[in-house]
């Protein structure tokens, strides 16, 4: 099971970061490739995304919590598509101050993967990660000027 471990600098104070994680609404229109007719309730989400990882590109069906517990962030998440790929993962995510107008997220998941995604290996897969999550928060701290 690989270990995705990184961590995402962003321009905004982590008190901000905490409100839209806290608002899963916010968050969801910033995933790269989200297709329409997603769902959210409470702190619970169901989409199809369609994305790139490594040479498999395609749709999957992602289903998945992202809940506070004290002041980290717990995900668990499944999905399953393209090529007959599938994942399953659960971590932390942790938001850190750096300065006034600064944090840093961090995050640490355990990912099984099946399928074709699975040869493509946790390298790979890490660097898509970190840059969905990049992507996610350049998105949301545009919207929020």
């Amino acid at each position: 099971m690989p270990r995705l471990k990184g961590k995402v600098d962003v321009d905004m104070d982590a008190e901000s970061v905490r409100r839209i994680l806290d608002t899963p609404e916010k968050v969801a229109t910033c995933i790269p490739g989200i297709q329409p007719g997603y769902r959210i309730e409470g702190d619970s989400f169901e989409a199809d995304v369609v994305a790139k990882v490594g040479f498999i590109s395609g749709k999957f069906h992602v289903k998945g919590r992202i809940y506070r517990e004290n002041s980290d962030y717990k995900l668990v998440m499944e999905g399953s598509g393209a090529a007959g790929s599938n994942f399953e993962a659960e971590g932390v995510i942790k938001v850190e101050e750096r300065g006034s107008s600064r944090s840093a997220i961090i995050y640490d998941v355990d990912a099984k993967m099946g399928g074709i995604l699975a040869s493509l290996g946790s390298l790979v897969v890490r660097n898509v990660v970190s840059g969905m999550v990049k992507d996610i928060f350049k998105c949301v701290a545009e919207k929020s000027k």
